[in-house]
């Protein structure tokens, strides 16, 4: 009982601990850099939750806004349309929204959305295709009700929508790469730049290249946007870098077979990019130079990478494994999985390092040390696993989408399987010494003490964690 008291102290203290921020998972590789980290907690002994799929659509892309809540691209073949959906942590669906164009004829697409603060989302590119043709190309705003705010249609010939995605600019403008089929030499692809708010047209970048733009560019914080073309009709791929505000291009460089994984842009501003062709992993200034390259023994990247704390995390298909190098060096630190077909990598606050692993689902700390796997069904995509911020993980497969979370309740802070006296000091702990906890309790989940499931870890679970020890 005098245990229980002293919780009341804590509370003003605990209010202004560290937590992890509402943040979400806004977009494709978390930020506008394309880093695929979280400021949040995954899992350290995980378990499925629950799992979506309905009438024959399929997931392409989770994202998770600042409530919560997660947003995700559906699509089906029979009748061939996709569609937005809004659905609860507990998996449940909030609504669904058909993607239309001005004649209520059915759009298709093939890429996560993005969410802004607000809880506004943005979907593009969908297309209408009419026996394998695509007619016209469009990206849709929609408020956190499902109400389509307004729709912006691509006039350009030979437009279509690959596997991009828009990016959300820290000033609101989307960036949204751009591919066309290059069947004459008038054909290439672009940059888009489009004003979240009212969807009008800021200008539109053209590649001086016939090349092809699978992915979106990323965003560095000096606003320069970084984008990789794949191989094209021009005979090689090219990395470039174009100014965000301005539209027009500083530089490129010839890269040889081109993209297949999207550009990330480091913590120190360097640029990487992974070489379809040539299996390496390059990286680059700022101003295009050369740093480093990383051979990959042949085996090619399709799948976006991760950087955290100085490491740059490479899911290496072919049985490659996940090979973990340092940012400054390119030298290889460790390889995780090696001889498995690695794709969809994200990283969390303490380091702890998620991914596709062939059909399963894996976990890693930040020593190298193997957590947990679980299926994550019988195909795996490029898509990287979603850390949303009230400790779910996410994760697409083209078939469906599934949620993983911790296999302890919360309140559970010694990870022993009960709720007892016995959690109350680590609590404690916790509330005043996050990162001691996760050091002395290097199996269990810090995200454990959110016991009133708000996305923070903060005076407001002590009430809840004492309702929990008191019992029903």
């Amino acid at each position: 009982m005098i245990r229980l008291a002293q919780l009341a102290g804590l509370t003003l203290i605990a209010l202004s601990c560290a937590s992890a921020d509402a943040q979400g998972w806004p977009m494709r590789g978390f930020d506008s850099q394309n880093r695929n980290r979280s400021p949040h907690y995954g899992v350290k002994h995980a378990r499925p939750a629950w799992q979506l799929q309905q009438s024959n659509f399929a997931a392409l892309g989770v994202v998770v806004d600042a409530q919560g809540a997660l947003w995700t691209s559906m699509f089906r073949a029979t009748p061939e349309e996709s569609a937005l959906w809004k659905v609860g942590p507990d998996g449940s669906i909030r609504w669904k929204a058909l993607l239309r164009n001005g004649k209520n004829e059915a759009l298709v697409t093939f890429g996560p959305p993005a969410v802004s603060v607000d809880g506004r989302a943005f979907v593009g590119w969908s297309a209408r295709v009419v026996d394998y043709d695509t007619k016209a190309v469009y990206c849709h705003a929609f408020d956190t009700d499902g109400r389509q705010l307004w729709m912006f249609e691509v006039t350009i010939p030979q437009a279509y929508p690959g596997h991009q995605e828009p990016l959300l600019g820290p000033d609101g403008t989307l960036y949204i790469g751009l591919a066309t089929s290059y069947a004459t030499l008038d054909d290439h692809p672009s940059i888009v730049a489009l004003d979240s708010d009212t969807g009008q047209l800021k200008w539109r970048w053209v590649s001086p290249h016939q090349d092809d733009f699978f992915w979106s560019p990323a965003l560095s914080d000096e606003g320069k946007l970084y984008l990789g073309s794949r191989l094209g009709a021009a005979g090689a791929g090219f990395l470039y870098c174009v100014d965000a505000a301005s539209g027009t291009m500083d530089w490129y460089r010839e890269i040889g077979y081109g993209c297949e994984a999207p550009v990330t842009v480091g913590d120190d501003g360097g640029v990487y990019a992974t070489l379809e062709g040539y299996a390496v992993c390059q990286k680059y200034s700022p101003t295009g130079e050369l740093l480093w390259e990383y051979d990959l023994s042949g085996r090619d990247v399709r799948a976006p990478l991760a950087v955290f704390e100085g490491k740059v995390y490479i899911p290496v298909s072919s049985g490659g494994g996940l090979h973990i190098v340092d940012e400054q060096t390119g030298k290889l630190i460790r390889i995780l999985d090696q001889g498995r077909y690695i794709t969809g990598t994200a990283v969390d606050r303490s380091g702890t390092v998620f991914f596709h692993s062939e059909s399963q689902l894996t976990a890693y700390d930040r020593f190298g040390n193997l957590l947990w796997r679980e299926y994550a069904g019988p195909a795996t995509t490029w898509m990287p696993v979603v850390i949303g911020h009230n400790g779910l993980l996410l994760s697409c497969n083209s078939i469906y989408l599934r949620a993983f979370e911790s296999r302890y309740a919360p309140a559970d802070l010694n990870c022993d399987g009960s709720v007892n006296a016995f959690d109350l000091d680590p609590f404690v702990q916790v509330l005043t010494d996050f990162e001691g906890y996760e050091l002395s309790h290097v199996a269990c989940d810090p995200w454990l003490a959110d016991v009133n499931r708000d996305g923070s870890v903060n005076g407001f679970d002590i009430e809840p964690f004492v309702e929990t020890l008191a019992g029903p």
